[in-house]
């Protein structure tokens, strides 16, 4: 569950850089 999360996040914040 917590790599997923972090995984989310991760991507969540590389489309906000986009």
């Amino acid at each position: 569950k917590e790599r997923r999360e972090k995984y989310l996040a991760r991507q969540q914040v590389e489309g906000a850089d986009s």
